[in-house]
């Protein structure tokens, strides 16, 4: 099954998206963010920002996690581009925006946009620093759920949490 199919990659993303849907994909996502959290991670410092998720602030900063996202009926796959800069724009506020950075978010895609998923299908697989994976979470789903071409349950699954 993996090997037919094609994993979707930021690099590629944008090349299939335009300029200025990804500037507005940026702007949406800044502002669900700042409304999940209360305050503009554009202007908190990376110790402000690593504190505004009360539930993620309960695991220690240097905990690494794996989660992965399953949709829980069939579905076209839709917001994988919303769902990366989730990860983006929390990567950059915690300081974890450097490439060579363990803490760096990596989102694994196993379908792509416009593809028929069955239920109960691994849509991605997120690795990286906890509290950005259990900050990011919320949000992440709210776009895919809001962009999905029909109502349905998608779960946010930790599988392994590792203490750094």
């Amino acid at each position: 099954m993996m090997g037919s199919i094609r994993l979707l990659t930021i690099t590629k993303e944008k090349k299939m998206l335009s300029d200025a849907l990804l500037h507005d994909i940026a702007k949406t996502v800044a502002w669900a963010l700042n409304e999940d959290l209360g305050q503009d991670l554009a202007n908190t410092t990376k110790a402000q920002a690593s504190e505004l998720d009360i539930t993620a602030a309960l695991i220690p900063a240097s905990n690494k996690a794996v989660a992965t996202i399953i949709n829980r009926d069939d579905c076209i796959v839709c917001g994988v581009a919303w769902v990366n800069e989730v990860f983006k724009q929390l990567d950059s506020a915690l300081g974890h925006n450097d490439k060579n950075s363990e803490n760096q978010t990596k989102v694994t895609w196993f379908v792509n946009d416009g593809q028929m998923a069955k239920a109960n299908t691994i849509l991605c697989e997120i690795s990286g620093n906890a509290r950005a994976l259990l900050t990011g979470e919320r949000v992440a789903l709210n776009f895919l759920q809001s962009s999905f071409s029909n109502p349905f349950i998608v779960v946010f699954v930790f599988s392994n949490f590792f203490i750094g």
